[in-house]
């Protein structure tokens, strides 16, 4: 049940990898000079694991879970002794870097093997099946013969 990955989810799996490798670099001893630019990019790649949490829903709503995990990211490192920007620990930095760096490198290798398999079938991706997403009017029952399912159900 593969059903692609949103642009949005790519873009964050490539702003996790690079600010991830940034933060491994500042660990090494680049310092601020990489720790800032990382820290930009890895805020934005959790606002956009955030906004693909939402499945259905208006823009604000997608842009309101992303930035409130993104703040919860934040709080948990300062938590645990991160944020060697804000006078943490460069090595708690570089730890968490290393591992969003993985994650986003696993998510584009995925995404890279999935249009190679669809492009490698020479068809037309399948189509949407028809349990996905709204039904359409005609799938509905009628507004009287709705089935609750409580203790009343028939």
């Amino acid at each position: 049940m593969d059903r692609g990955t949103t642009p949005a989810a790519v873009s964050g799996a490539l702003a996790a990898l690079v600010g991830g490798a940034l933060w491994l670099l500042a660990w090494a001893g680049l310092g601020p000079f990489a720790w800032w630019p990382g820290a930009v990019l890895l805020g934005l790649a959790a606002v956009a694991v955030g906004a693909g949490l939402v499945d259905r829903g208006a823009a604000p709503l997608r842009l309101v879970v992303g930035v409130c995990l993104a703040v919860l990211c934040v709080a948990l490192l300062a938590v645990v002794g991160g944020l060697a920007g804000a006078g943490g620990s460069e090595a708690v930095d570089g730890v968490v870097g290393a591992v969003a760096a993985v994650l986003g490198a696993l998510l584009l290798a995925r995404e890279v093997r999935r249009r190679r398999r669809d492009d490698s079938s020479g068809g037309d991706p399948e189509p949407p099946t028809q349990g996905r997403g709204r039904p359409n009017r005609a799938a509905r029952p009628a507004p009287g013969r709705r089935r609750t399912g409580g203790a009343h159900a028939g």
